[in-house]
């Protein structure tokens, strides 16, 4: 994996537009990326503690395994700053490899984010309401009887 380097672009423009956070999400000091290769099993990767460790990880495995969320860059300045996953867009994502400066693997994929449906209320909940007003006035006409 040191052979290559990466970029990982994170749209914040919920517009047709982009407007990508783009960072590289591998060659980085110390990560705490699941490492292993092509024979390495779900959640079997190795977790390096120290930057040595994960130069000596990068150098000999094939795969890295971690889970970004948009959430974890809202920090200011960014084009994430203001984003909310409650906000109906269009989002893209890419990921891009280069040796030596060069295009060598790239994808991406649009995310159609809809609008939250309000929550309806439950069918249940006008019939208990109009049960406990039944028996109310039940109660009332057979104290007076």
């Amino acid at each position: 994996m040191d052979a290559l380097t990466y970029e990982l672009r994170l749209d914040g423009d919920a517009s047709a537009g982009v407007d990508f956070l783009a960072f590289d999400p591998i060659s980085l000091p110390l990560a705490d990326h699941a490492i292993g290769n092509n024979l390495t099993g779900n959640g079997g990767g190795t977790s390096a503690t120290t930057p040595s460790e994960y130069a000596t990880l990068i150098n000999q495995n094939q795969v890295a395994q971690n889970s970004w969320n948009y959430e974890f860059f809202n920090g200011a300045g960014n084009p994430l700053e203001f984003f909310s996953g409650a906000d109906a867009g269009e989002y893209r994502i890419e990921f891009e490899a280069f040796y030596n400066g060069i295009s060598v693997a790239s994808t991406g994929i649009n995310v159609i984010s809809a609008a939250p449906a309000p929550v309806p209320v439950p069918a249940s909940l006008p019939l208990l309401g109009g049960a406990m007003l039944g028996l109310g006035m039940w109660a009332r006409r057979r104290k007076r009887a």
